[in-house]
């Protein structure tokens, strides 16, 4: 069976990943975002995904960016 993947990028810890709405601390690393995807896509072919909530301040540096081209480039490639 194929999954939809919905991914809220504000489940990252913003430690790491800071561009959110709604930053809470304890979340995922984007590290373990990328290994939950490819776990995902070992057992089951992605139909599609969407990623949300990426809010970046007019200010922000491109780490946050950096991490979300990662994010998608690891969904496109499954």
């Amino acid at each position: 069976r194929d999954v939809w993947l919905h991914l809220d990028v504000d489940v990252i810890d913003p430690s790491e990943f800071g561009s959110v709405g709604f930053p809470v601390a304890g979340g995922l690393r984007v590290g373990e975002v990328l290994d939950l995807i490819g776990a995902i896509a070992a057992r089951w072919p992605f139909a599609g995904a969407a990623v949300t909530e990426f809010s970046p301040a007019p200010a922000a540096d491109d780490t946050d960016l950096e991490s979300l081209v990662r994010i998608v480039e690891a969904l496109r490639s499954h």
